[in-house]
C-alpha cells in the first residue's frame, strides 16, 4: 500500500490498519517528512522513504522476492549504506500461492 503519510504524520492508522485486515499486506508506504524510517504498528510494518532534495542524503532500495522483503536507505553523498533497526526492514513473508 502507497500513501503521502508516513506512520508518524498519519491520523488514522487504526482505520487504516482495520481496513486492511488479514489482507496478506506486506508494507505501508509512506514518505511526507523525508527520512526512511521502519515502524512496526498492529501487526503492520510502515516504510518512511526519504526524499533526496531534503537534508537527508537518502533513497531506500526495496527488494520484494517470494519469501523476503528487504528495504535499506542508500546515502548517496556517503556512498554507504544506511544501516539501524529503524532504519532498515529485513523479514520474511508469504507471497502469492
Amino acid at each position: 500500500v502507497f500513501t503521502h503519510l508516513c506512520h508518524d504524520a498519519m491520523t488514522n492508522r487504526d482505520e487504516l490498519v482495520e481496513t486492511i485486515g488479514k489482507s496478506n499486506v506486506i508494507m505501508v508506504l509512506g514518505g511526507h517528512y523525508h527520512y526512511s524510517s521502519v515502524n512496526q504498528y498492529r501487526g503492520i510494518t510502515f516504510v518512511q522513504l526519504p526524499s533526496p532534495k531534503s537534508k537527508f542524503t537518502e533513497f531506500t532500495v526495496i527488494r520484494i522476492t517470494k519469501d523476503r522483503l528487504l528495504t535499506m536507505p542508500y546515502d548517496f553523498t556517503k556512498k554507504t549504506w544506511v544501516t539501524g533497526s529503524r532504519k532498515v526492514l529485513d523479514k520474511k513473508i508469504k507471497g502469492p500461492q
